[in-house]
């Protein structure tokens, strides 16, 4: 069996009822979470890094968790998507290879939903 580890990563500005049912589903799925955000937001092994927000940034906030993450498999995880539980059932079959979850959806506050083709950093996986 392999080891799984999900890396979180957050500006801290989200709240509310998305912010509380993104941190449910993550809990809920019972892996290690190494997160790595702007600021404190209770979500598994939190660090915290006083930089300003921005791609930079984020790209460093990954880099930050994944060093300090010890599963052999690593899910990214982001602060504003509802990740299902069987997303994390995936074990990548090779160990050179990144994986990307094609099966997401954005969806607005009145409903509206869309998907087009696209690899997006919040649905990735691979091994360490």
């Amino acid at each position: 069996m392999v080891s799984k580890c999900l890396i979180y990563y957050s500006d801290g500005l989200l709240s509310g009822s998305l912010n509380q049912k993104v941190h449910n589903y993550l809990r809920a799925v019972g892996l290690p979470i190494v997160g790595c955000n702007l600021k404190p937001v209770g979500l598994g092994e939190e660090i915290i890094l006083d930089e300003p927000r921005g791609y930079k940034t984020m790209f460093k906030q990954i880099l930050t968790a994944l060093e300090a993450c010890r599963g052999e498999v690593v899910y990214h995880v982001e602060h504003d998507v509802l990740y299902p539980k069987e997303h994390f059932d995936f074990t990548p079959p090779t160990k050179d290879k990144f994986y990307y979850d094609l099966n997401w959806w954005k969806v607005r506050e009145d409903g509206l939903a869309v998907h087009w083709d696209a690899v997006q950093v919040s649905g990735i996986c691979y091994y360490r």
